[in-house]
């Protein structure tokens, strides 16, 4: 029992040590830098002599930006498939009293859509119809 508790001693202090050594060891691993956070900013930014650095960051995107097609960008063809006509259905529902505890419930109107899910159509599908109003 007492050699146990002479291992268990001597495995908790070298344990400690090593926990303490390499904890001490952060130079080794993360080398000092001589440049700081606003050097590497201004490396990555270029600005006219006029222009500060913020407004060069900050500056909002071209309108010819905003609008990027992916399908063109990448060269593929659009889908063909169109949803089939799902119309949606408006109900309206009357102001009334409470049945519980008499209080008003003010009219309000709802939508909902006829089936359950959009369907898409099959390219030989199309409805010549949808559409026209």
């Amino acid at each position: 029992m007492a050699m146990f508790k002479t291992k268990l001693i001597t495995l908790t202090i070298t344990l400690a040590l090593t926990n303490l050594a390499g904890c001490s060891s952060k130079d080794n691993i993360i080398p000092p830098s001589d440049t700081n956070i606003s050097e590497v900013y201004k490396n990555h930014v270029t600005t006219n002599s006029n222009q500060s650095l913020r407004l060069a960051v900050n500056e909002p995107l071209a309108r010819a930006d905003m609008n990027v097609d992916a399908y063109q960008l990448h060269g593929i063809k659009r889908n063909e498939y169109q949803y089939l006509p799902n119309p949606t259905l408006y109900m309206y529902v009357n102001h009334k009293l409470s049945e519980i505890d008499r209080s008003p419930i003010p009219a309000f109107i709802t939508e909902f859509k006829m089936y359950e899910r959009d369907e898409y159509a099959l390219p030989s599908e199309v409805n010549i119809n949808f559409g026209i109003k």
